[in-house]
């Protein structure tokens, strides 16, 4: 789940209109699906925090991670 919401994350301006996500366990014949806002209010317990917001953290957390691996490199 979190590797899909991070695929969430990375549409910074939610070009692809992502509205939810799912795991199809083919094998048990089971489709398990969220909207994004099912999903951000079983992370945060606060509820006032938007996908909006988490994808401009997220971005700004990228560049930092970027940053810092161009001055190991």
């Amino acid at each position: 789940m979190r590797q899909l919401i991070g695929y969430v994350l990375l549409d910074y301006s939610d070009r692809y209109g992502i509205s939810g996500i799912g795991l199809n366990l083919a094998r048990q014949g089971i489709l398990v699906s969220s909207s994004l806002e099912e999903v951000t209010r079983s992370l945060y317990a606060d509820n006032t925090t938007s996908i909006e917001g988490l994808r401009s953290q997220f971005k700004e957390c990228v560049k930092e991670l970027q940053a810092t691996e161009k001055d190991i490199t």
